[in-house]
């Protein structure tokens, strides 16, 4: 969805955009990486090697904040979004949504060895209740749909009002499916409702969309205090995995509390890390191009990495062969979406292939454009 939609001049690149995307799509293989081997291999890592792998779960927060921070860079309060947008998303999004539903329900029926009834149930799970990680496909569409809304709420009661009503109705929510169980049988259900629907991401959001409606003011104040950020960020990672480590907060999910803290947090740091250099770099900016594929078709990759790979699981011990799953994956989910989307039909798979540059550089979903 580019700016020229709008009817007024494009507006530049936001080249931090690139790292924060690539960092936070390399945060979530890292941290499926470490849960494969965690359970497959369960006598080589621990209670501490799950508590630190628990602060990758921002990976996902800080990914679909993307989408919000570009919409409020080039839109904001004052700029309506173009007629059609939300139709056109979908029509970009839900198709690989459902395909890598189909695809992920195969793939248990292979591994589980499901029944005819179990698959096509594993299916339906993962079309109408995201029972499999493509769920952050949804958690975009709503960011874009709240959009318009949103900005009517603070051209109203201002940013103050909204920003408050959003983190409480933020915290409500996720601290209600935090401390109250599902009832017997409900489980599946419950975990879904819970990590759905909008107000369970509401605040980042709001955060996102304030931070892109102020870039110049950001860039600006993020140089200013870049240790302080990077020392707070540090300081509640910890916390983090302090509180999991000690069963205070067992929950092993990014939807919990503490996560509303440390995901924006992660998002400036990773913004930061972006201001760096004139240019985001080769390796970084493929990693970006490549990000939606990468996302939706890394768990395969580890999958299948990992029954080939096992044999150094020994050698390497389990945070290097967590590593080497990491890389594998990136490198295989990336190549197979080269490879799809260069097929007839293959954006309905894994989404467009990338758009070329003046410069014959391939982009994907450039920073200036929302997603």
């Amino acid at each position: 969805m580019s700016q020229s939609e709008v009817g007024a001049k494009p507006r530049a690149e936001v080249r931090e955009m690139y790292t924060v995307r690539a960092l936070a799509c390399l945060s979530i293989v890292w941290l499926h990486s470490m849960q494969a081997v965690a359970r497959l291999h369960p006598d080589m890592t621990g209670e501490l090697w799950d508590s630190v792998a628990i602060i990758f779960s921002v990976g996902t927060p800080v990914f679909v904040m993307v989408t919000a921070f570009l919409l409020g860079y080039a839109y904001g309060v004052s700029r309506p979004l173009p007629t059609g947008t939300f139709r056109r998303r979908c029509a970009v999004l839900l198709p690989p949504f459902v395909a890598m539903a189909v695809f992920y329900g195969l793939l248990s029926w292979y591994i589980d060895e499901l029944s005819w009834a179990g698959f096509v149930g594993q299916v339906l799970a993962n079309v109408f209740l995201a029972s499999y990680h493509g769920y952050f496909i949804l958690i975009v569409l709503q960011f874009v749909a709240i959009f318009p809304f949103c900005m009517r709420l603070v051209r109203r009661f201002g940013w103050p009002v909204v920003f408050v009503c959003g983190a409480l109705a933020n915290v409500a929510w996720l601290g209600f499916f935090n401390l109250v169980p599902a009832q017997s049988g409900w489980e599946a259900l419950w975990e879904r409702i819970s990590w759905l629907p909008f107000p369970g991401w509401i605040l980042y959001f709001l955060i996102a969309v304030y931070f892109g409606m102020n870039y110049p003011k950001v860039r600006e104040q993020l140089s200013k205090h870049q240790v302080f950020l990077y020392a707070s960020t540090l300081g509640v990672a910890a916390g983090i995995v302090l509180l999991h480590y000690t069963r205070v907060a067992p929950l092993d999910s990014s939807k919990r509390l503490d996560m509303l803290v440390l995901a924006p947090l992660v998002f400036l740091c990773f913004f930061a890390l972006g201001r760096r250099g004139n240019s985001p770099g080769w390796l970084v900016e493929r990693v970006a191009e490549y990000s939606f594929g990468i996302y939706l078709l890394h768990f395969f990759a580890i999958a299948v990495m990992d029954s080939f790979a096992e044999p150094l699981l020994g050698a390497l011990g389990p945070l290097l062969y967590a590593a080497v799953l990491m890389c594998c994956a990136v490198v295989v989910a990336a190549a197979i979406t080269v490879v799809i989307q260069s097929m007839p039909g293959g954006a309905l798979v894994v989404g467009p292939p990338g758009r070329r540059t003046a410069g014959g550089a391939r982009r994907r979903n450039a920073p200036r454009q929302t997603q």
